[in-house]
């Protein structure tokens, strides 16, 4: 006799496939995907698994082969100005500067960016684990493959010093026009550079046929998609963003530093959003939590989720919806790539539980079939 988990499974799986077989044929004409979440995600779900939209920004990028084809998602979106910036010739940087994680996207973006540029990329970071400055690897090595020059800090507050310089050198930046030859891209690209990749994005999402969606929901580091979204989706559209690095109260101060820089840039031109960005709480954990019931969602999506911020915001989103899940289909959650972070973060999931990994992922079977998607240039 089949335990009901194997009946759930085999039940998801079932779905899955109905789902895959209506997804439709081109990418040309639309980004959107239908997935299946998990019920147990869900209180009233009973078995039957819940339908969510996904807008698929992962597989834009900034250009075809080399160093851009592998920037996508949000990253491609806000670097797109500086790409078009660099394509007509009226940006002449000598060297970029950025700081952050050691294993952050961001950073793995902005290397790609400078490889393709030919300019120097200098990242600022707190100390590093001995293991990793020894033996680096995920995203510290492949940016570094990339002629990143690394700046490690040897202590954390000379790292918050140092950033702080940094911060007064990028209000002079701000302050002139056009691009200076030493150019400082705030920690995840939180500036208002990004506002032209990301104005691109809103109008991607309004133009699909989507007259029922009210709320667009993205996991948020520094929360620049989710501000700018904010500001450039139809009136009626409320963004929905799960704090995924620090907590709510730092997503929200995320947001005022945003606007100011913004409207600094803007030259004194007020700066306001149509409605206040809606932060949802993440009960999952800080920023890279290991744990199992993320592990187990992850592993019952399709393969171009990432693992660090995707299962965390879903299951905020799912929590929020935890009594009325038909309230999903007035969501639309947009997929912001990021899975090039997944290899490093399933290391860590395995030296922690071990042989326990699969055994805690009761839906591993069930993970979604995926179309196969050519990755689409942003720059023409």
């Amino acid at each position: 006799m089949r335990s009901p988990r194997t009946s759930d499974s085999t039940r998801l799986r079932r779905a899955h496939r109905k789902v895959a077989a209506q997804q439709p044929a081109s990418r040309a004409a639309t980004f959107i995907e239908t997935v299946l979440l998990p019920p147990w995600l869900f209180t009233c779900a009973g078995a039957t698994p819940v339908p969510l939209k996904v807008f698929r920004d992962d597989i834009n990028c900034l250009g075809g082969d080399g160093p851009l084809g592998a920037v996508c998602g949000n990253k491609a979106r806000k670097l797109a100005a500086f790409a078009e910036a660099a394509s007509n010739t009226s940006m002449k940087v000598e060297r970029l500067v950025s700081h952050g994680g050691a294993q952050s996207n961001a950073m793995l973006a902005l290397a790609g960016f400078s490889s393709a540029l030919g300019v120097r990329f200098q990242y600022v970071t707190r100390p590093l684990p001995r293991w990793l400055r020894e033996r680096p690897c995920g995203n510290l090595k492949r940016a570094l493959s990339l002629g990143m020059e690394l700046w490690e800090c040897r202590t954390f507050t000379e790292y918050q010093s140092t950033v702080s310089e940094l911060e007064q050198e990028y209000q002079r930046q701000s302050e002139q026009i056009g691009y200076p030859q030493k150019l400082f891209v705030p920690q995840g690209v939180a500036c208002p550079e990004a506002a032209v990749g990301l104005r691109r994005l809103a109008e991607s999402i309004a133009a699909e046929d989507l007259r029922d969606i009210r709320m667009v929901c993205v996991p948020a580091g520094t929360g620049t998609t989710a501000w700018y979204l904010q500001q450039y989706l139809p009136a009626n559209v409320q963004v929905l963003a799960v704090a995924c690095v620090g907590d709510s109260q730092y997503l929200k101060a995320q947001f005022r530093r945003l606007e100011a820089r913004t409207h600094a840039a803007s030259r004194g031109t007020a700066v306001s959003l149509r409605r206040s960005v809606q932060v949802l709480p993440n009960e999952s954990g800080g920023f890279g939590t290991l744990k199992s019931e993320l592990y187990r969602l992850w592993r019952a999506l399709p393969s171009y989720f990432d693992l660090i911020y995707a299962p965390p915001t879903l299951l905020a989103l799912s929590a929020y919806f935890a009594d009325a899940p038909e309230r999903l289909r007035d969501v639309l959650y947009v997929a912001t790539g990021g899975s090039e972070g997944n290899a490093t973060q399933l290391r860590r999931y395995q030296r922690k539980f071990g042989q326990q990994l699969e055994s805690i992922c009761l839906d591993a079977s069930s993970m979604m079939p995926v179309r196969g998607t050519a990755r689409r240039s942003l720059i023409r």
